[in-house]
């Protein structure tokens, strides 16, 4: 490959950041999405846990830089650093306040998840017993977001709620962390026409390497069933622009069986060229395809 860069859209969660291990350091990907820790508890903690975040990347031996456009990502990979964008997962800490998604834009933020897996006041999240969409305060954020430059985030909101993203943005979209529906029917992957709709908006999918959202039964969940969601997405939208890396590790109970953390990243571009992968097709999974949404968002 032209160009050696792998961009993970949610590679660490909502646990407390303390850096990266060695073998994280020592891997091939170069930039993910860090879920802020201490989101649920309020405006307040994640100030503060944004603030602990800068403090601690002071100091070099972290050998991480916070990304807040693409040029900042192609600096961390020229100075040997590895990348972190700044997300929400849970967007509680916003409250019902524009002023606060302000301020955490101006502190970094650059992508936020519209739900979580409940209510809040934005929208209805994916495991609610009921379907709901956007309230008027969440079309708010989005517009505001769009207006910004942040990535919205569909991974975990109900139905309803996805498709009132998918008409309210004006700008291209993402789903950091899903998979076919179709192939694994647990409530957090996308039906086919949501899969189809990012499409038409220009976004992005992120293939999650949770076994519960790879396999039905999810200790089956290896790296062919990675490989057959990117396949699944590919063959059904009929291009290769649009789907790239959400694996969630660090923030999952049930990895594949044969991938452990982003140290099997080799393999598993090594699995997908044994499948006539082309190099091309390979390099947009990796970073060329969210490269191009950050560039158009950002």
């Amino acid at each position: 490959m032209k160009e050696d860069l792998i961009i993970d859209g949610c590679a660490f969660t909502e646990t407390e950041f303390t850096g990266v291990t060695e073998d994280v350091l020592h891997s091939k990907m170069d930039a993910f999405f860090l879920t802020i820790p201490g989101e649920g508890n309020g405006y307040v903690a994640s100030t503060r846990s944004i603030g602990k975040i800068y403090n601690m990347l002071d100091n070099p031996k972290y050998g991480l830089m916070i990304a807040k456009s693409v040029a900042d990502i192609y600096k961390a990979k020229e100075d040997g650093k590895k990348a972190l964008i700044l997300a929400f997962q849970n967007p509680n800490s916003i409250e019902n306040s524009l002023e606060q998604l302000r301020v955490f834009y101006e502190l970094g933020v650059r992508g936020i998840q519209m739900t979580y897996n409940d209510a809040n006041f934005i929208g209805t999240g994916c495991c609610e017993s009921q379907d709901g969409g956007l309230t008027d305060f969440g079309k708010r954020v989005l517009k505001m977001m769009n207006r910004l430059g942040m990535l919205v985030d569909v991974s975990h909101i109900a139905t309803a709620g996805f498709w009132d993203v998918i008409e309210t943005s004006t700008k291209p979209i993402i789903a950091t962390h899903s998979n076919a529906k179709t192939l694994c029917s647990h409530p957090r992957n996308l039906n086919d026409d949501q899969i189809k709709a990012i499409n038409a908006n220009d976004g992005l999918i992120g293939i999650t390497f949770a076994g519960q959202f790879l396999e039905e039964d999810y200790n089956n969940a290896c790296i062919d069933s990675v490989y057959r969601h990117i396949d699944y997405m590919l063959n059904l939208l009929g291009n290769d622009d649009h789907v790239g890396f959400g694996s969630d590790f660090d923030g999952i109970s049930h990895p594949p069986y044969n991938i452990h953390g982003v140290q099997d990243y080799k393999p598993l571009i090594e699995y997908l060229q044994s499948k006539n992968y082309s190099d091309s097709t390979i390099e947009k999974i990796t970073h060329k395809n969210v490269l191009n949404l950050l560039s158009k968002v950002l």
